[in-house]
């Protein structure tokens, strides 16, 4: 039995840190959706990105208010370094406390007012690989265990989840190796490891007969990296009539969307992800900040491209990604708030 299975049997989590209690355990809708997905697949970026087409959201239409418990997160500080074209910092692995946020959601029109609560348990991708390892006698250090726990929680209350799909990392190219590969002791393949992933929650559901699933967004990151090879191959996951994302789970996530056929989870919707960075025009590469705009320390990171502020009364200062995307995802959750 691997160690993701071992620890999402049935059992009480003790409270680590009584005062400093995490949005989950003090603020609770009817309906959660919960962030998972693996290593270098961007889900802080998206936890932002979420944030980020919030705040526009709320600022438009009068029905939407959304409340945001940043609770042990740093998700306001990542979406303000996205509206200056930086990435948010990499989520660093084997914390003493869950870096969660949770997003209160409330929908109000003619026949009432609907909520939803999204928390967003930003667990590093190491952490999850430590999950999900199948190797003989593996054996977790305290700080991994305990960061298990606190997902076994999100994974147990959960009614739907966002799962994160990282395109660039998919195997694609004939013989050749992805564009980015997450360096490590896992598969190469995250094709492999969010499966193993999705499977140990599938199985958790039906062995504790925990709340079923409600549906799964399927958040495909970093899309703009493959798009190109994408439409060329047939595997374009915008196309009108959904052959190309079929096309592509198919071909660069068969075991995924395996697992995910046999959920018989009935609400399951993709959508891609992505951030424009700049490009040198005479290089043709990506840009670098060179320095961190808030630390001032040496950063290699790409920097990326923002509405010019000739174009903020109308876009509002924003960077460039794919935010019409990201108002499907919202909507896609409204319709489970209770």
């Amino acid at each position: 039995m691997s160690f993701l299975k071992k620890i999402l049997q049935p059992q009480k989590t003790p409270v680590l840190f009584p005062h400093l209690q995490r949005p989950t355990e003090w603020k609770t809708y009817k309906c959660r959706f919960a962030l998972l997905g693996p290593t270098g697949s961007g889900k802080t970026t998206v936890a932002d990105l979420i944030l980020l087409t919030m705040q526009t959201m709320s600022q438009r239409e009068d029905t939407f208010t959304c409340r945001v418990l940043e609770g042990t997160s740093d998700i306001e500080e990542g979406t303000s370094l996205l509206r200056i074209g930086h990435f948010p910092n990499k989520t660093l692995p084997y914390q003493s406390s869950v870096i969660e946020a949770g997003f209160l959601l409330q929908f109000t029109n003619f026949w009432g007012t609907k909520r939803l609560h999204v928390p967003v348990a930003d667990v590093a991708g190491e952490d999850i690989e430590s999950m999900i390892k199948h190797k003989e006698g593996y054996a977790p250090s305290v700080e991994q265990y305990n960061q298990s726990l606190k997902l076994v929680q999100d994974i147990r209350d959960a009614d739907g989840f966002i799962m994160t799909l990282p395109a660039s990392q998919v195997l694609m190219h004939h013989r050749e190796l992805q564009i980015d590969r997450v360096t490590g002791d896992l598969p190469i393949d995250p094709d492999v490891n969010l499966k193993r992933i999705l499977s140990a929650i599938i199985d958790y559901k039906e062995e504790s007969h925990g709340k079923p699933i409600k549906a799964i967004a399927c958040v495909i990151t970093k899309w703009d990296l493959i798009m190109p090879y994408a439409a060329k191959w047939g595997m374009d996951i915008q196309e009108p009539t959904g052959l190309g994302l079929q096309n592509f789970m198919n071909i660069c996530f068969p075991s995924t969307s395996m697992a995910l056929k046999s959920s018989h989870v009935k609400n399951i919707q993709f959508f891609p992800s992505f951030v424009q960075t700049e490009i040198d025009s005479h290089t043709g590469k990506e840009t670098i900040w060179g320095k961190h705009p808030q630390t001032g320390k040496l950063d290699n990171s790409p920097r990326i491209k923002v509405k010019p502020p000739s174009q903020w009364l109308t876009y509002g200062r924003v960077p460039e990604y794919s935010a019409s995307p990201y108002r499907d995802l919202i909507n896609f959750l409204k319709t489970f708030a209770a």
